[in-house]
């Protein structure tokens, strides 16, 4: 697990990171770390959770190139691991002490239909609002179908998480298995996908909703930044944030 002096989060931030929930949603406004966060539990859910194989969604090939491929080096150089980043294969494979533990598969959303043929144990969608309601809702579906991986829990885990939500008993296999958690992250966009999974369509039994403001990530911001956004966009827009 994270180790306190390894990295600074905020509170939002560490409140999504140790969710036993379900499907938790983190809305957050520019600057908040909401790409930063997610991409770290991913990675801890290789590490800690010892899930082989988990997904990593955003709206497009682009964003992908641009979020994905710099953000997953950066935050395994900073917990200490040596990685392989396929960008033709679109595949992030975590190693440590020249083996690989686990692999990030990353998928874009703006073709539904495209989301096929692979199952994981974990899944972290970002950028939810980006893409058309109607094209995130078809995608959220499919990416469900693909969250079906059953991974045991780790024999030297069993103990610390036999009642915890994060696990169930598998019935076929007899055994422990990690609970297939989908987590979102987005900008607060309005009445779209987002809002309407986790306001409209909420479940309190299995799902948690945190909110984030720009304000929360202050420590890893530019003095001005707030002030910029102040100046540049409408007051609704920037309370938004």
């Amino acid at each position: 697990m994270i180790e306190d002096e390894v990295l600074e989060l905020s509170d939002p931030q560490y409140e999504f990171l140790v969710s036993d929930k379900k499907h938790t949603g983190f809305v957050a406004g520019f600057g908040s770390g909401k790409s930063f966060i997610g991409t770290l539990k991913t990675l801890l859910r290789i590490i800690d959770f010892k899930i082989p194989k988990v997904a990593y969604y955003l709206p497009t090939y682009e964003d992908i190139k641009d979020i994905a491929f710099d953000g997953f080096p950066t935050v395994a150089n900073m917990l200490g691991y040596e990685y392989e980043l396929k960008e033709t294969k679109k595949e992030f494979k975590l190693i440590e002490n020249g083996k690989v533990i686990g692999k990030v598969m990353f998928r874009n959303m703006s073709k539904p239909a495209s989301i096929v043929g692979y199952q994981v144990g974990y899944t972290l969608i970002d950028e939810t609002d980006i893409l058309p309601m109607d094209t995130m809702d078809k995608a959220f579906k499919k990416i469900l179908g693909r969250n079906r991986l059953v991974v045991p829990v780790h024999s030297d885990l069993i103990e610390e998480y036999k009642d915890s939500p994060l696990t169930y008993y598998h019935e076929k296999s007899k055994k422990l298995c990690w609970v297939n958690n989908i987590d979102v992250a987005g900008t607060p966009e309005g009445f779209k996908w987002f809002y309407d999974r986790f306001k409209e369509k909420f479940n309190p039994e299995t799902d948690l909703l945190i909110q984030a403001s720009t304000y929360s990530n202050l420590h890893n911001l530019p003095d001005d930044f707030i002030e910029t956004l102040r100046q540049e966009y409408p007051t609704n827009l920037f309370n938004a944030y």
